[in-house]
């Protein structure tokens, strides 16, 4: 899971993130995607989060030169592992081909029937060749310097892949049509999503026994939660000490632990009740844009909004979730500051010993 390498990835400090930031950019220089990356970087990644939770310098595991280490380490990545990574980036694109076509499907599909719908393939065809040769040339690049100019790291990687990306891409649209044009691949629509689909079902199949053969564990998984704990306090303590220091300067009382406790009850309360209302609310409006469009639009190009409303709805979802979950930590902050008779500065200095002593940050402790 990728959102979960992340997280633990963001928990290493210094010296250790610094060291498995060189390790990491030098495997996807390799050409090493996503699926790869997490899978062997994954053990080395609770190697380095032990190691500074015991204090234990990060030469313990790397040793003196990161440099025969990360060829050491990626020493096993032949032609086999290359493939399957091809094999991964194809499954990905066709992904998004399956879901593009679905749509172009849903909107052309009362102009003709389905055995005489087509769609013009070549650009998908382009934008994934393009996207592995571009990889290809900034992880050569990047593999050359990383270890004689140490600023280059994931950062720098990531924004020389998109620049240079975003370079070709203005190049395709202002080059004029005599200079270069893109030869167009017609292809049925059926056998489009036959291809895409029968490819991703082959492909989820066969991962799914060969995890199971090689025993490998499915990523951890975080809960939001995970994630809020383990920020919020720190980040509302910092704006609390900053607020004060900025009323100290302008002459005016600093805001008391007390004050500050209450407000952010008040704050509690009319989150709670918005979270009430918003999603019928949200509910009811996407419905009401459905029957508006439904009125006076064919039944394809209604379709074709409710789903482009749905996947709206799904983005916002994640972000709202984030936000239900900051309403559910605070409300449980808040019952244990009640319990004990302590503040909220109170709860959030103790939080932060917590997880500097590396211990659950969990409300209850």
């Amino acid at each position: 899971m990728k959102d979960s390498y992340a997280y633990y990835k963001d928990r290493l400090e210094g010296e250790y993130f610094a060291a498995f930031d060189r390790i990491e950019l030098y495997c996807v220089s390799q050409g090493m995607d996503d699926s790869s990356q997490e899978r062997l970087l994954g053990e080395l990644l609770d190697m380095f989060l032990t190691a500074q939770q015991a204090g234990r310098p990060v030469k313990r595991i790397v040793g003196d030169d990161l440099e025969a280490f990360c060829r050491q380490f990626c020493s096993g990545l032949g032609w086999r592992s290359r493939g399957i990574d091809l094999l991964n980036s194809l499954a990905s694109c066709a992904k998004w081909v399956l879901a593009f076509t679905v749509l172009e499907l849903l909107c052309n599909l009362e102009e003709a029937a389905l055995p005489d719908l087509t769609t013009d393939v070549s650009g998908y065809i382009l934008g994934w060749g393009m996207g592995l040769f571009v990889s290809l040339l900034v992880g050569m690049a990047v593999k050359g310097l990383m270890f004689r100019w140490k600023r280059i790291s994931m950062g720098v990687y990531t924004g020389l892949l998109l620049g240079v990306l975003a370079v070709l891409v203005a190049a395709l649209f202002l080059l004029p049509d005599t200079v270069f044009v893109l030869p167009e691949l017609s292809l049925p629509i059926w056998a489009v999503l036959a291809g895409c689909g029968g490819y991703l079902l082959v492909y989820y199949a066969v991962r799914h026994r060969w995890r199971k053969a090689h025993n490998l564990q499915p990523p951890r998984k975080i809960r939001m939660m995970d994630l809020v704990e383990d920020t919020l306090p720190d980040t509302l303590l910092k704006q609390y000490e900053q607020k004060n220091q900025r009323l100290r300067r302008r002459g005016k009382p600093p805001v008391t632990p007390e004050e500050y406790t209450e407000k952010m009850r008040r704050r509690n309360r009319q989150e709670q009740r918005f979270r009430g209302v918003s999603w019928w609310l949200l509910v009811a409006v996407y419905a009401a844009l459905v029957v508006w469009v439904a009125m006076d639009s064919a039944l394809s190009d209604t379709l074709l909004f409710a789903v482009i409303l749905c996947a709206i709805a799904l983005v916002m979802r994640k972000f709202f979730r984030y936000i239900d979950q900051v309403t559910d930590w605070w409300t449980e902050a808040l019952e244990v500051c009640d319990r004990n008779g302590i503040t909220a500065i109170d709860y959030f200095q103790g939080v932060r010993l917590h997880i500097v002593e590396g211990e659950d940050a969990s409300p209850e402790n």
